[in-house]
């Protein structure tokens, strides 16, 4: 009768256990959803077959696609002269070549270009196994496009003045 005891204490304990960590897990699920849902950067994560399995809000804001237009789907974000820049860093990300920050081109749905400073981590199974990668980007078309004005501005400028130069050479 003792173990009897013994054995529906424990029985308790591994219930009051069991519903502490399933209460853990969706507390822990919760922050993340709110992470995801709120975060300023775009956050994409692809499937090994480069399908998308996860699609931000702010994804949705910098890229034109709705999440249901683009989950389980292939990553629609990239031009068409970048496919293959895309397959080469896809595969390095499956490979488990670690964590990249690259400056990437991209399109809008609409079709305009945009650019992302993109940082990229593989994703591994229990095993260790690669099951994709998780992307997290940044918008910075308009400080590249400032960029690029600037440096034509600068270029405009230099070229101003050495005409001014010469003319004064030549007076």
């Amino acid at each position: 009768q003792l173990e009897t005891v013994a054995l529906i204490g424990n029985l308790a304990a591994v219930e009051i256990a069991r519903k502490e960590t399933g209460e853990a897990l969706r507390t822990a699920n919760e922050y993340f959803r709110a992470i995801f849902d709120c975060s300023p950067l775009a956050i994409v994560n692809l499937d090994r077959d480069a399908n998308v399995t996860m699609w931000n809000q702010a994804a949705e804001r910098i890229f034109g696609w709705r999440r249901h237009d683009v989950i389980g789907k292939p990553y629609p974000a990239v031009p068409e002269n970048g496919q293959a820049h895309f397959r080469k860093i896809f595969a390095e990300q499956i490979g488990g070549k670690g964590m990249s920050d690259l400056e990437l081109r991209r399109r809008h749905k609409d079709g305009t270009v945009i650019y992302v400073n993109a940082n990229t981590a593989p994703l591994k199974d229990a095993h260790g196994d690669s099951i994709g990668f998780i992307s997290i980007m940044d918008d910075i078309t308009a400080k590249k496009l400032a960029r690029q004005e600037k440096k034509k501005l600068e270029d405009r400028l230099d070229q101003a003045q050495k005409m001014e130069a010469l003319g004064t050479l030549a007076g």
